[in-house]
């Protein structure tokens, strides 16, 4: 459910994180590497630290997000294409 884009690592060599399902993919054309929905564009995590750092706190939670809910859900790409998981990395 967790996808790294090895394909564009950033200054630091990190790979962004995205929230894949199959019934939803995520994916970029081979030719030219132009997102199938734009709105993938931004990944949800800039790197793994950021991606660890919002699981550990959300499965820690005393509340944990809402977003929690749809884990494993194709919804949460929808939520995530909007921002809800870039929205609780920082």
């Amino acid at each position: 459910m967790w996808c790294f884009d090895v394909t564009q690592p950033n200054a630091d060599g990190e790979y962004a994180v995205y929230y894949h399902h199959q019934d939803e993919p995520r994916a970029r054309y081979l030719e030219g590497g132009a997102w199938e929905d734009p709105g993938d564009a931004e990944p949800d995590f800039v790197s793994f630290a950021a991606w660890l750092t919002t699981m550990t706190a959300a499965f820690t939670a005393a509340a944990p997000p809402s977003w929690m809910d749809e884990l494993g859900s194709p919804a949460l790409v929808w939520q995530a294409r909007q921002g809800v998981l870039r929205q609780t990395a920082n």
